[in-house]
């Protein structure tokens, strides 16, 4: 019976042991990533991001030049209006304040847009660092962490692994 209750003991504590290797393997599967240095440094991202700006900056000229124009107009309003009859000041005003409420609509469209866009963007890089890690074997995944070990720090893992997967995707077909 001894013999019985010593393996007994015995199994229990290798099998506490194993449990215990088990949930240390997991901790150990804890890691960090930037998402800022990998939303700047993979391939898809930068390409995906110098292609948002160039939309960006050409909608933020469109409006700096109906900005200019408004401005110009308002100036002209202003230094000829003395020798304007009523109708055609009243017809300038309407159309001082129609470029202006035009201006406004546009700012406030792009600015909205850049928002969705930030958010889309953020979205499809959190969803894409989700799939390599869970794809790693990571158990937990901290972004932005305020400090990490270089050991647990698996940025360039990911950066490296993205640019892998859009190395071996298939070139979009061209439009003609």
């Amino acid at each position: 019976m001894n013999k019985n209750f010593f393996a007994l003991c015995l199994l229990t504590a290798v099998s506490a042991f194993s449990g215990l290797q088990a949930e240390t393997a997991k901790i150990q599967q804890i890691v960090v990533v930037d998402l800022g240095k990998i939303s700047m440094e993979t391939q898809e991202f930068s390409t995906l991001r110098a292609k948002l700006e160039a939309e960006i900056k050409e909608k933020a000229q469109a409006i700096e030049a109906l900005e200019k124009k408004f401005q110009a107009a308002v100036t002209n309003l202003q230094t000829k209006a003395k020798d304007m009859t009523n109708a055609a000041l009243e017809k300038a005003q309407e159309e001082a304040g129609r470029m202006q409420a035009e201006l406004q609509v546009k700012k406030q469209n792009l600015q909205a847009y850049v928002q969705r866009v930030a958010g889309e963007v953020e979205t499809k890089l959190v969803t894409k660092v989700r799939e390599i890690c869970k794809a790693k074997g990571w158990t937990v995944v901290v972004p932005n962490a305020l400090y990490a070990d270089d050991s647990v720090d698996k940025t360039n893992e990911v950066i490296a692994a993205m640019d892998a997967k859009v190395a071996k995707a298939p070139a979009a077909p061209k439009k003609a």
